[in-house]
């Protein structure tokens, strides 16, 4: 059983690199390195929070974020022949707490 990519136990995350590598991309703002990389063959993102996600041209064209009910929320994946799913109202933050937790012990993970 191999580790997630991106999980704390990852080969790269592991490496002896690792480090290094962030220790180099913390010495310059991200817009310094959204410019270097820029008009190059490097796949090279930023990780964007969600409200900044909401603002990138990319991601409003494709209706990846939509507000329900004042709340800012990721849209129902794939979405074919630019139809888009209803989004529920999220609920409000621990509110399915208990329930998850008794599933959880019902089925011996808690």
């Amino acid at each position: 059983h191999q580790p997630h990519p991106f999980s704390r136990n990852s080969a790269w995350i592991a490496s002896p690199s690792a480090p290094r590598s962030e220790a180099i991309f913390a010495m310059q703002p991200r817009h310094y390195w959204l410019d270097l990389f820029d008009g190059t063959d490097a796949c090279v993102a930023p990780v964007l929070s969600p409200w900044e996600a909401e603002q990138d041209p990319h991601m409003a064209d494709r209706s990846v974020w939509q507000r329900v009910a004042g709340r800012l929320q990721p849209a129902p994946a794939p979405r074919f022949d630019d139809q888009s799913a209803k989004v529920n109202p999220a609920s409000e933050r621990g509110a399915d707490g208990d329930a998850i937790q008794a599933e959880l012990r019902e089925k011996g993970c808690g």
